[in-house]
């Protein structure tokens, strides 16, 4: 996939999807997409799909190292995959009212590896694909400058 974090960010949004549903946040097995869907499908989430589902994190054994497709049933799963064919921050806007959202950025960016607070603006990021994955979890306005709440697996900042 080249994403870095892809198969734990897939995982969390699909946990996220049925939070926003359920009202019940169950945390899904992000071992079960490393060892099924990192190397053979090239659409993570069409993998995901393929699988059934996401599994319950204690359902799937954290040690298999190679897929076990049928080791755990899926607590979860989705029926349709949005995908912008190019930025449209007002889709963006509008999808997240009711759903969750990945994006892939450039993280060899300057400063993002310093990130500690604020908003991130990094006006010099570099226009090659990007290689790490992380959820929007929502917007806001600061300063009069619009922003994109992300989660990211990198710490607490």
């Amino acid at each position: 996939m080249g994403v870095i974090q892809g198969p734990l960010v897939a995982t969390e949004v699909v946990e996220s999807l049925y939070a926003i549903y359920t009202n019940n946040l169950t945390e899904g097995s992000i071992r079960r997409i490393y060892d099924c869907c990192l190397q053979t499908e090239p659409d993570i989430f069409e993998c995901i799909q393929k699988l059934g589902g996401i599994c319950r994190k204690p359902d799937y054994p954290e040690i298999a190292d190679k897929c076990e497709p049928n080791a755990c049933n899926p607590f979860t799963t989705f029926d349709e995959i949005k995908k912008l064919k190019e930025k449209d921050e007002n889709t963006m806007l509008t999808w997240i009212q009711d759903s969750t959202l990945w994006v892939v950025m450039n993280a060899f960016g300057e400063g993002f590896g310093d990130y500690k607070e604020g908003i991130y603006d990094e006006q010099t990021c570099p226009k090659t694909d990007g290689n790490h994955a992380m959820q929007v979890v929502g917007y806001g306005i600061e300063g009069g400058k619009p922003y994109w709440l992300c989660k990211n697996s990198w710490g607490e900042h």
